[in-house]
């Protein structure tokens, strides 16, 4: 019996956020056909690890190879930049002749031919610019901090969006930035695994107006625009409107404004930090409904969660997050459009239990079983390539 085909799986820290979910179910997924090496620069938890995502992966299912760390540096937000190049580079030095080097979270440089599933757009700073410059760093100093990195840690040449890789997108719209920005077209779209543990047509729900705004507490979020909506929706006739703001909620300058936000406005707004696992989705299933007013993210795994869980979630309508709502009753494009369309919500409750209905009928596309079929597909399409290539 010929031995398994080799996979070396990369992400560069597992902690709890959305590309870990590809991770973990990539190894679920791929782990009876495929030999594993899983290239980490974080330590991994296969208990935490599981119960965040769903899985059942053990140690045996993989072979891990700990990629060396920034010194001194723990929180994977920090030194962001230099710590992906610094992984990219012990990943080109590592992968050996594995036959499928695989990128759970951004296209990374192999120096070789690899799969690439697109998480965010973080790893071109252009194309990071344009969708969050004013709500994250930029300007001469980060210039010089990228500048420093590829000093620091190099390149291999290779042009990864060349036609010899094979690049998923993790939406229609990030399918959509990769032909127009990059000029890749007929990306394979790969939706990210989604698992949720309550049951989305059998709710415990608070009060009949109540939101829930679920992800990192970071600029890029624009909590603040989600307040200022509901805002707008309690002084035009709903003062039962209530938001419950779910993330950590840090000592940071943008942190504070936020809290400080929060708590000007009294109780109508709930802060109570990170929740996670089982708490997390029952948390979310009492809400009837959602906000996430994020412009520009690439899928939005937690609106996805939120639907699931069975709540109607409204979303900006530039990013992933407005096909995964599917409809433009959900959609807005400023703080007026939307407080119109969550009276409209409030006002009429057939209109809502119609949307609300529809959302979960269409959860099935976030499902980890399609994830699952979806990742075998793609990695069994990048070794067929290979192997025409080399006999060409």
């Amino acid at each position: 019996m010929s031995a398994k085909p080799s996979i070396a799986l990369c992400h560069p820290w597992l902690g709890l956020g959305g590309s870990e979910a590809t991770a973990m179910w990539s190894i679920a997924a791929l782990r009876r056909e495929y030999s594993i090496t899983l290239i980490t620069a974080s330590e991994v938890d296969l208990g935490k690890l599981n119960a965040a995502y769903g899985t059942d992966v053990e140690a045996g299912d993989f072979h891990l190879l700990r990629a060396p760390a920034l010194p001194a540096v723990q929180n994977p937000a920090r030194l962001a930049h230099w710590r992906v190049k610094r992984f990219e580079q012990f990943c080109r030095h590592n992968i050996g002749d594995r036959d499928v080097p695989v990128s759970a979270y951004n296209p990374i440089d192999f120096g070789r031919p690899g799969l690439h599933i697109v998480g965010d757009f973080s790893w071109d700073e252009e194309t990071r610019l344009e969708l969050f410059g004013e709500a994250t760093g930029h300007g001469a100093l980060r210039r010089g901090y990228l500048w420093l990195g590829s000093r620091l840690f190099g390149a291999s040449g290779r042009d990864i969006l060349d036609g010899h890789d094979l690049v998923a997108a993790n939406s229609e719209w990030s399918a959509a930035v990769l032909a127009e920005r990059f000029g890749l077209r007929g990306a394979p779209i790969l939706y990210p695994p989604v698992h949720v543990e309550v049951s989305a047509t059998e709710p415990t729900r608070r009060g009949a107006a109540h939101f829930v705004c679920l992800g990192r507490i970071s600029p890029e979020k624009r909590i603040e625009r989600t307040i200022a909506v509901l805002e707008r929706v309690r002084a035009a006739g709903h003062p039962d409107v209530h938001l419950t703001v779910v993330g950590e909620i840090g000592n940071d300058a943008y942190g504070q404004q936020i809290a400080a936000l929060a708590a000007e406005r009294g109780d109508w707004i709930e802060t109570p930090g990170y929740v996670g696992g089982a708490a997390k989705f029952e948390l979310l299933a009492s809400h009837p409904f959602a906000i996430n007013s994020c412009d520009g993210e690439a899928f939005g795994i937690a609106v996805a969660e939120m639907l699931l869980c069975g709540c109607v979630p409204f979303v900006h309508r530039t990013g992933g997050a407005a096909e995964i709502v599917g409809t433009d009753d959900l959609r807005f494009g400023d703080e007026v459009e939307a407080a119109e369309k969550i009276a409209r919500a409030l006002d009429d409750p057939n209109h809502a239990a119609k949307l609300r209905n529809q959302l979960i009928a269409s959860g099935d596309r976030f499902a980890p079983e399609a994830f699952e079929a979806g990742i075998r597909e793609l990695v069994a399409r990048f070794l067929a390539s290979q192997q025409r290539r080399h006999a060409a």
